[in-house]
């Protein structure tokens, strides 16, 4: 955002987004030493809210030529997990063998990915606020030693209609980090 982050509030309210929630987050992230998934625009996740196990998620930015945008797969579980397909879809993205027994918790699932030589230590802890309109979502991250990350969440609206009519087209920039 390149305008107060009060104003933007403010406007999303005026154009019916309400205030769902407020969230503690701490994102934890895995790679490998070599920094596989993050030179591949990939993120392996276990996200914890105000303490719990809340998610475990991969995710994988593509390139789209054609239509000179880009396109974010995501695959996630939530705790406790249920869907055991979505999990085993997880590892195999990132060539580990699946294993339900490590699905209990984060601690056991970190444990299992250290193990298969991928590392723990980039934990960005967050203030997350959700805003909604009924079918989509705004969330606002305030991230520790990071900063002010606004995202938008659709899912059956064109995203950029959204934030046309929020914004101006200097005010914002879309970011891939």
């Amino acid at each position: 955002l390149k305008i107060n982050l009060d104003e933007f509030v403010k406007r999303i309210q005026k154009k019916g987004f309400k205030l769902l929630r407020t969230l503690n987050q701490t994102d934890i992230y895995f790679d490998t030493n070599n920094w596989f998934l993050y030179e591949n625009i990939a993120a392996l996740r276990l996200r914890q809210i105000d303490g719990k196990d809340s998610s475990l998620s991969f995710k994988k930015v593509f390139y789209l030529p054609k239509v000179k945008d880009y396109y974010i797969e995501e695959v996630e579980v939530k705790f406790p997990i249920k869907n055991f397909n979505y999990a085993k879809e997880i590892f195999e993205k990132v060539n580990i063998p699946f294993n339900k027994k490590i699905l209990k918790n984060g601690k056991e699932i970190t444990k299992y990915l250290l193990e298969y030589k991928y590392f723990d230590e980039q934990k960005m802890p967050k203030l997350r606020t959700v805003y909604s309109n009924g079918e989509d979502e705004i969330t606002i991250d305030d991230v520790k030693n990071v900063g002010i990350i606004v995202e938008l969440e659709c899912l059956n609206n064109n995203p950029l209609h959204i934030v046309k009519r929020l914004l101006k087209d200097g005010e914002w920039s879309r970011s891939l980090e």
